[in-house]
């Protein structure tokens, strides 16, 4: 039988492998996000309109952002979402219509790293309606008919995980004041200015 104080220093040696394995998990993610961005026709001085060129003439596909009224989404935690057209090489990104210029780059920012990162995870239409209660039932099937929609049910996946941190480190590319040409220094700069999570509840960028 263990004692309290036994007891204790287990339970504290086993919060500390975990602390150890998020922050391992997080190293690993962080730099797998700056290999991805490294990789990103990221324009200097940045525009979020170079950066979209940038991936519409890597990929061979046009970017299309679409906004979305606010009612169609005021039920939900959605504020984002991506369309894969397969008629036409067209991708639509959809967000929430009624929000600050800042919010609106974040959720397209999001949306751009699922691209970039080619995360196609399929809804279909039973997935949908559940996600988009107040869509019509007919927009949803017109949407689906023609392409796919790329929905994550899961928000702490990994996918979801590096989407956010590469938009993070995008915005960072966006509102920095001049760029950092030495890597050491620039990734210091990352560290420093990523906003940690929170435990509060944040809408969703699909």
């Amino acid at each position: 039988m263990l004692r309290s104080g036994d007891r204790w220093w287990r339970r504290a040696a086993e919060s500390m492998r975990r602390h150890r394995a998020t922050a391992a998990a997080r190293r690993a993610l962080r730099a797998e996000c700056r290999s991805q961005l490294a990789c990103m026709p990221v324009p200097r001085p940045f525009t979020l309109e170079g950066l979209i060129s940038g991936i519409e003439a890597a990929r061979n596909r046009r970017i299309k952002l679409v906004p979305v009224p606010d009612h169609l989404l005021a039920n939900t935690d959605v504020c984002g979402l991506w369309l894969q057209l397969d008629d036409v090489p067209v991708d639509l990104i959809l967000h929430v219509e009624g929000t600050t210029s800042f919010h609106r780059q974040r959720i397209i920012l999001h949306e751009l790293a699922h691209i970039w990162c080619d995360d196609t995870t399929e809804a279909n239409f039973e997935e949908l309606a559940r996600l988009l209660p107040d869509f019509p039932p007919a927009t949803l099937r017109r949407l689906l008919t023609r392409g796919r929609v790329m929905a994550r049910h899961r928000y702490d996946s990994p996918t979801e995980r590096r989407a956010e941190m590469l938009a993070d480190l995008l915005h960072q590319e966006a509102y920095a004041t001049e760029h950092i040409d030495d890597p050491t220094l620039r990734h210091l700069a990352e560290d420093l200015t990523h906003t940690p999570h929170t435990s509060r509840k944040p809408r969703v960028r699909l």
